[in-house]
């Protein structure tokens, strides 16, 4: 993960009327936080029902859209990252946003977190990083909870061992761009197989894996580097600036340049949109508590 998957970190009590949310397109991941009063996001124009409890959002990067209250004043926590884990990106294919209630016992393990994070967002240290992850993570979980997650048999956790194994050769030997098929030969299977595999644990096959872990890598060396795009795309597996463009272009609609510059410069309404992929826990059931999802217009 980047050292800058945090964008943007917000606490505290906000009055709408004096400060309102301007509309703006945002692109990065937000995991909003209401604690007390009401709120709700108002999306390409459309205003979201409001909660009447305390809530937790998470609306995914690309829609324009900005945050409304009836009761004015709410004590909301408001938090942009560039990834989320794998399994909570995948459950958000079609949707635009997530929620989900909150209990009393969730408000204060949230708090807490918050205030965990806060100086470290100010002043920040080596360990900043760690404790980003762990507010994501922990945020993720109040998501995933909700699902009926399969246990994996003997068999399955073997796939997900191979794809993990396969997806670290991989990050390895990037810079060489090795192929589908050496991979597979590296990782003692057939590439039909390599296939099978990814497909059964992500529901990807490998190149589109792949070439996530390439975009993560570039990303990475954007953020943190002075490098030019002539250093980083042969560093992060690519066959060319034009190559790299491309699949910055068809996987974010942003530049290199453009995700540079508003990694230089966060503000609320920037960020960026990634996924890091890990090992999921296999096939999912639909079935949820009290999330509640809007799909994206077609």
């Amino acid at each position: 993960m980047s050292e800058r998957m945090l964008r943007y970190f917000s606490q505290g009590t906000r009055n709408f009327n004096e400060w309102p949310d301007p509309s703006a397109r945002r692109t990065s991941w937000e995991f909003y936080v209401i604690l007390k009063g009401r709120a709700a996001p108002v999306i390409a124009g459309e205003q979201v029902a409001e909660p009447e409890r305390p809530s937790l959002w998470l609306l995914r990067p690309g829609l324009t859209y900005h945050w409304e209250s009836s009761s004015n004043t709410v004590q909301r926590i408001s938090l942009h990252f560039s990834v989320i884990p794998e399994l909570l990106y995948r459950r958000m294919q079609g949707l635009n946003y997530l929620r989900h209630d909150l209990s009393d016992e969730d408000c204060a393990m949230v708090t807490q977190l918050a205030d965990m994070l806060a100086p470290y967002y100010v002043n920040p240290t080596e360990l900043f990083e760690l404790y980003a992850q762990k507010v994501v993570v922990q945020l993720s979980i109040l998501f995933l909870e909700d699902y009926e997650h399969r246990q994996l048999a003997s068999v399955q956790r073997r796939v997900s061992e191979r794809c993990r194994r396969a997806e670290e050769w991989y990050q390895l030997h990037m810079k060489s761009r090795p192929t589908i098929d050496r991979v597979a030969i590296e990782n003692g299977m057939s590439p039909s197989q390599l296939r099978r595999d990814f497909l059964a644990v992500y529901g990807l096959v490998p190149h589109v894996v792949f070439r996530r872990l390439r975009l993560y890598e570039a990303a990475r060396l954007l953020a943190n580097t002075d490098w030019t795009i002539d250093r980083i795309y042969p560093e992060s597996g690519f066959a060319s600036k034009v190559d790299l463009h491309r699949s910055f272009k068809d996987e974010y609609n942003l530049t290199p340049h453009q995700w540079r510059k508003n990694i230089s410069f966060p503000t609320e309404a920037e960020g960026t949109a990634l996924a890091f992929s890990v090992a999921t826990t296999g096939p999912v059931s639909p079935k949820r508590k009290s999330s509640t999802p809007t799909r994206k217009k077609q």
